[in-house]
């Protein structure tokens, strides 16, 4: 399935990268729905060590709000950009990584949060201009 038609089935109303206020609804979107996806398991795994609680606030603090320096590059950038290809790319790839936080057991949350680590990071990048890994 393409970056688009996956962002489109899994998020209803998906805007898209148009224009500016699509591409700041999107944002947050995508981030609200790893969010949320993030925040159950943390109650599903509870309890969890002080330090895990710890990583998974961290994140959700992530994905609760835009990161400003990031985001204004994108911004900016997107005034003269005309191919938002990298960013749909990484856009779906952390809605798949959210899909799999169901199947997330306390054997594997460290791996798993160290992979939203990572996909957050390469969604930076791709916002940023850079090619998405």
């Amino acid at each position: 399935m393409q970056p688009l038609e996956l962002l489109n089935a899994k998020i209803a109303g998906f805007p898209g990268y148009a224009d500016d206020l699509s591409r700041e609804r999107s944002d947050e979107l995508v981030r609200s729905y790893l969010g949320e996806a993030l925040s159950d398991v943390q109650v599903r795994l509870q309890p969890l060590a002080d330090a895990q609680n710890q990583r998974i606030g961290d994140l959700l603090m992530r994905t609760g709000f835009v990161n400003q320096e990031v985001y204004r590059a994108y911004e900016d950038g997107a005034r003269t950009r005309t191919n938002f290809d990298s960013v749909a790319a990484a856009d779906a790839r952390v809605i798949e990584l959210a899909d799999r936080a169901a199947t997330i057991d306390a054997s594997n949350l460290s791996a798993f949060l160290d992979e939203i680590v990572a996909t957050l990071d390469a969604r930076d990048a791709a916002m940023d201009g850079a090619p998405a890994g």
